[in-house]
Formats: C-alpha cells, structure tokens, sequence
C-alpha cells in the first residue's frame, strides 16, 4: 500500500478518535475525573494528527524514500467505522462502555501495523513512531487506572 495513502487514512481515523473523546468528555461533564481522562485523550489524539500529518509531509518531500508497504488496511477501516458508529448514536454511552470502548480502540493493533509497515518503508522514520507507541501505552495505562478506581471491568487481552 502507498504510504501517503495510508497516513491519509490514519489522520481521518485520529481525527474521528479525537472528537469521540471529545464528546465523550463533554458527556461526563459533571464527573470531573472522567471529563478529564477523555479531555486527555482527545488533546493528545489531536497531538497525534500533528505528527502524521508531520510524516505525510515527510513523505511527499521524498516519495522515493518510502516505497509500498504491506499493511492490513481492513483493520483501520473496521476501527474507524466502530468510531463513527459510536458518534453516530443518540447518547453517548455509560461511562463503563465508553472506558471499555476506549481501551478496544487504543489496544488494537491497527497502530501497531501501522508503525510496523512505516518501518518496513523508511527504518529511519522509526524515532517518529517510537513516540506514537508510546503515547498509545500511556493512554491505555491511564485508561485501566481510571477503570480500576472506579472498579469498571474490563475484558483482558
């Protein structure tokens, strides 16, 4: 798959990830820790648009330097219909679903092949990625955080 085709599609799955966030910290509204947790995530799911939209950039300076990757591209187009479906709904769910919903979507490997597969094009872009991984642990750490205080059960992996 073309790489700039791929970061098209990852930027409009982060932009969708990042408004479900936001209308899920806007639903909790009156629970301070759980508007902030989604706050959160949706600032930094934004932060994430601003570095692939940074690689896309990258990539259309020196085409050359990324060549077609292979990358399950089904997954991405699964997550992000499971975003919208989400949005799409009359109200937004209960605060145990919406954690559960949340720690699906950040622990799902469509991500992880993502930075596999930009690897596989330019092993020098890998720095760039690291940063990604590691804010995606970071959230579905502070997600079973969150969950664990507020005893909400969550699937194991």
């Amino acid at each position: 798959m073309d790489i700039q085709s791929l970061l098209k599609h990852l930027v409009e799955f982060e932009t969708a990830l990042a408004g479900l966030y936001d209308w899920f910290s806007q639903a909790f509204v009156g629970d301070a820790d759980a508007e902030f947790i989604f706050y959160r995530l949706a600032m930094e799911e934004r932060g994430h648009v601003d570095l692939i939209e940074f690689q896309r950039r990258l990539v259309r300076k020196n085409p050359a330097a990324f060549p077609p990757v292979e990358v399950d591209f089904q997954e991405i187009v699964t997550l992000a219909e499971t975003v919208h479906a989400a949005r799409l709904a009359a109200q937004p769910p209960g605060i145990d679903e919406a954690v559960r919903l949340a720690l699906r979507l950040e622990r799902s490997a469509a991500e992880y092949h993502y930075r596999t597969a930009m690897r596989e094009s330019n092993p020098e872009a890998s720095r760039l990625l690291d940063s990604l991984g590691k804010a995606d642990q970071f959230h579905v750490t502070g997600l079973r955080e969150f969950a664990a205080r507020r005893g909400i059960a969550i699937p194991s992996e």
